[in-house]
């Protein structure tokens, strides 16, 4: 008979180690698998690519792809176009990847943008779904100014790697240096490809994998910006869109910020912070600087009527004059409160009482209280062309807004802004004159023969001569070629021109002081602030003659405006000096403020 040998139970103690050995093996392989390994993955995943080239394609893949967005909160954008005699054309295609493995392909060559669907129009415009791309904020730019497209929400992937000490070995680079490094991918960049006709009826397949790769890649490349600062202490349940939130939160500062950092070098968080606080005012513009301000805007010092009554709150050197004309008292120093020892012309009625009110020295859309700028909610070159009725005294629409803020409002305001009226244009023909003068002027001798006689042959043809001497080319070279417009508007004074002919110069008014709550979301505007400010007692303004300059249809207030406005400050009787949209009451009683 064989003896049975039994064998003793594990001590609890040991299987318990063994267990967390295992356990921890498990957990720290996972971790590496997702930090270091997933990555490699890329490349072998199947990918979808779907071109929307007609408004059927788009409604086909329409709820696929913002359904997409709204779960993954990052797109990646990409624009491809064609260059002709070194001069580019409008983007003929839009690359948008809500997953690193999912593009569409909107060939704007194609589709025009009336015929996008509202729901992807709202994903463009929605900030809280963020772009990231390289080079992204002017590629929005180029489809707000080529096809009308307001893209907002974009974040440069070059922004983020600068933001995070943890990535401090990535090279701030292009996409095929941010890929290389994260991805160990090196997309394909060849210059055939780049520079290939992308207004084609048909694109090659070579082309649709181009460019769906570089919006893919764009997503595919913050994916891993996020696994890189994943910490073992980070690595729990659900980590991935924790870290993915809190890595967006941390570059908030950068979104829809161009790029400007030429090279990396180490400085202090403040300077980090405040280089994605500067944007080339020729990005959006403007050419000009800004002039921070050092004084505050609102010293909310008080005039009040000789009985009392608040009229306004003005600054400090103001309510001082009164004083030292004797045409004051005052009343308390801090605030500084002085009573009139006249009767105003005026005291508040309707909306006046916003001028009445305290107001804070801070940026109204952050709260920043730093680097504190004017802002025109409504642009200057619009408002210096308004009648004198609506722009003298009224200081409504100007508002505080930090550096930053302030940038980022007129990079936005281009939404409306952009109507192009051209000043002068060039004429093609005297163009390719010019550099064909120019070419052979300062790099005969550098030229290929073929080239260098078919720009002579250029210049024989418009000159019309048998041989091109040195005298000519540099006549070429010295062209004009600007062809001026004697005729020509600007393009703020043709703007107010089109709305007094086209409904009112107060739905213009109310239409930037909408775009600007729209776009910027401020969260600290004054009390009382309203689209609609000013109108009703602009309309008692007009009825009692003080828009000489102008009439109620120009403004845009109608009958009716103008009679519920007049019985709310007691003057119904001043309806009938009002015809035709136009008064001759200006001797009449001031009741306005």
């Amino acid at each position: 008979m064989h003896s049975v040998v039994s064998m003793k139970p594990l001590p609890r103690v040991l299987t318990a180690v063994i267990g967390s050995a295992v356990v921890a093996v498990v957990f720290l392989s996972s971790y590496l698998y997702e930090k270091r390994l997933r990555k490699r993955l890329w490349r072998l995943k199947r990918k979808t690519i779907v071109v929307c080239r007609s408004p059927s394609d788009l409604a086909n893949v329409e709820n696929t792809f913002c359904e997409l967005c709204r779960q993954r909160k990052v797109i990646g954008l990409d624009c491809e176009w064609v260059t002709v005699d070194g001069k580019r054309r409008k983007v003929s295609l839009l690359q948008l990847a809500p997953t690193s493995d999912f593009c569409i392909l909107l060939r704007l060559c194609f589709v025009d943008s009336s015929d996008i669907p509202q729901s992807i129009l709202s994903v463009l415009q929605d900030d809280q779904i963020v772009k990231v791309g390289v080079g992204i904020q002017d590629d929005a730019l180029k489809l707000l100014q080529d096809h009308g497209l307001v893209v907002r929400g974009c974040l440069d992937l070059r922004n983020i790697v600068t933001q995070f000490d943890e990535l401090s070995d990535v090279p701030v680079g292009g996409l095929q240096a941010l890929s290389s490094h994260l991805l160990a991918v090196r997309p394909e960049k060849s210059w055939r490809i780049r520079c290939s006709n992308w207004e084609a009826v048909d694109l090659t397949q070579r082309q649709l994998s181009y460019a769906a790769e570089d919006a893919m890649l764009c997503v595919e490349i913050f994916n891993q910006i996020v696994r890189q600062r994943l910490s073992l202490m980070q690595f729990r349940p659900h980590w991935f869109e924790k870290l993915k939130s809190s890595t967006i939160k941390a570059c908030q500062a950068a979104i829809d910020v161009p790029f400007h950092n030429k090279t990396r070098s180490p400085r202090s968080p403040e300077k980090h912070s405040e280089a994605h606080r500067t944007i080339s005012s020729r990005k959006l513009g403007i050419f000009r600087s800004y002039r921070i301000r050092k004084t505050p805007l609102y010293d909310n010092c008080v005039l009040q009527a000789p009985d009392g009554e608040p009229l306004c709150t003005c600054d400090y050197k103001k309510a001082r004059w009164y004083l030292e004309k004797g045409l004051g008292t005052q009343v308390s120093e801090d605030p500084l409160m002085v009573r009139l020892t006249f009767e105003p012309a005026n005291r508040p009625i309707l909306d006046s009482q916003y001028y009445i009110q305290a107001k804070d020295n801070a940026c109204v859309v952050c709260g920043s209280k730093e680097s504190l700028l004017r802002k025109n909610v409504v642009p200057r070159e619009y408002r210096r062309n308004f009648p004198d009725v609506m722009k003298h005294h009224i200081s409504h629409d100007i508002v505080l807004l930090c550096v930053q803020c302030h940038q980022l409002s007129n990079l936005r305001d281009l939404t409306l802004r952009y109507h192009e009226v051209t000043k002068c244009r060039e004429d093609p023909v005297l163009r390719r004159i010019k550099s064909a003068g120019r070419a052979l002027l300062r790099s005969r001798n550098k030229l290929p023969l073929d080239r260098a006689v078919a720009l002579e042959q250029v210049l024989k043809d418009h000159y019309r001569v048998d041989s091109v001497t040195a005298e000519l080319i540099e006549e070429a070279a010295e062209l004009d070629t600007k062809v001026y417009n004697e005729n020509f508007v600007p393009h703020g004074q043709k703007v107010v021109d089109h709305y007094k002919k086209n409904g009112g110069l107060i739905s213009f008014e109310t239409k930037w002081r909408q775009h600007f709550l729209e776009m910027m979301k401020p969260k600290f505007m004054p009390a009382l602030w309203s689209v609609d400010h000013h109108h009703e007692l602009l309309a008692v303004k007009i009825a009692k003659g003080k828009g000489s300059d102008t009439n109620l249809d120009e403004i845009g207030i109608t009958q009716e405006h103008l009679r519920k406005a007049l019985e709310k400050v007691g003057a119904e009787w001043l309806l009938d000096d009002v015809v035709d949209g136009s008064s001759d009451a200006s001797d009449s009683e001031d009741v306005d403020g």
